[in-house]
């Protein structure tokens, strides 16, 4: 849909419609609840030392997660270390808040770096999840590209004591909208996917599980084989159910409040609105979600009155709905 989810929340809260607002189920998302500010670079689970919720599921190996807080420069002055905006792996503010994480994605004899939380609550089996985060190529560091970073759902926490590629599938392949490998240092990239729960995944695992030979990679810069990235605002939202609203009372009065009578919903495909007078002529008709009733018919205006609804459509999984009802235009 595409009302905005302001709007839709006025009307959540004005005419107490059962709206539902998906919630992240990711703990500490953009990384800021620290544990302490991070002293550490690449020593083993400098993640799970500084960040609150987080950890390295490689144990006992090189291959850690690099913590960056804004908080390092209260205390160092030195470039190359895991402050915010200047780091060793390059330049980048962060997405958001003063933290991010920084792992490698690709390098070669299958070295690779991970990220994993322990989700608020477990996945329903049958719901579709949204999945997405912001990532940006390290501008010293980007010396290859990947196009895709792997999600990995599962019931149990996963460990590793080794530094190579996690010998599981991910179930979603994190991607930007133009399918493109990801190569923008300067700037965050949102990579998303979908995910249906089997239910009972209470863990997340960011990082790419592909070996070396079937990873998706691109040469970037420089004669290194590394691909590194900085990742912030990590979301896991269960996608709202079916559903549609119309207010039963609207106010066209010019008050920038309820002045349009709108259908609001989630997952709506495609509509016919029409709305009729008592005599039972039709006075609107709509289907494109963005245009509501103004109250007028003819450029004329109608005086506070009550009308009939007729709605038809289809969701967006093509299940078809059908609503009739009344409402009330209040001057």
């Amino acid at each position: 849909m595409k009302r905005g989810y302001l709007e839709i929340l006025f009307f959540c809260a004005f005419f107490k419609a059962g709206c539902i607002v998906g919630q992240n189920l990711v703990p500490n998302p953009s990384f800021e609840d620290t544990i302490e500010c991070p002293t550490c670079i690449t020593a083993n689970n400098c993640v799970a030392v500084s960040t609150k919720y987080w950890f390295n599921p490689s144990t006992q190996t090189n291959a850690s997660p690099d913590y960056f807080h804004a908080c390092w420069w209260q205390k160092n002055l030195d470039p190359n270390g895991i402050g915010i905006p200047f780091n060793f792996p390059g330049y980048q503010i962060a997405h958001s808040g003063d933290a991010y994480i920084g792992l490698i994605s690709f390098e070669t004899i299958n070295f690779r770096e991970y990220i994993e939380t322990q989700l608020t609550k477990p996945l329903e089996a049958g719901k579709k999840y949204n999945i997405s985060l912001f990532a940006s190529a390290s501008n010293d560091l980007a010396l290859y590209v990947v196009r895709t970073l792997g999600v990995h759902f599962s019931k149990a926490k996963i460990t590793s004591t080794n530094e190579l590629n996690l010998p599981v599938t991910p179930q979603v392949l994190l991607a930007k909208d133009d399918g493109l490998h990801l190569t923008d240092t300067l700037n965050w990239m949102k990579i998303s996917g979908s995910f249906v729960a089997n239910g009972g995944e209470e863990y997340i695992t960011i990082g790419n599980f592909e070996n070396d030979a079937n990873s998706d990679t691109m040469h970037f810069f420089g004669n290194s084989y590394i691909s590194y990235y900085f990742l912030d605002d990590v979301s896991v939202i269960k996608e709202p159910e079916n559903n549609i609203f119309i207010p039963n009372v609207f106010s066209p009065n010019g008050d920038g409040k309820n002045d349009i009578l709108f259908v609001l919903g989630n997952n709506l495909k495609s509509m016919v609105f029409t709305v009729f007078n008592r005599w039972g002529e039709k006075v609107f008709e709509s289907q494109d979600i963005n245009k509501g009733w103004d109250g007028t018919y003819n450029n004329d205006r109608f005086s506070t009155d009550v009308f009939y609804y007729y709605l038809t459509g289809t969701y967006t999984d093509d299940k078809p709905f059908v609503q009739r009802g009344n409402v009330t235009l209040m001057r």
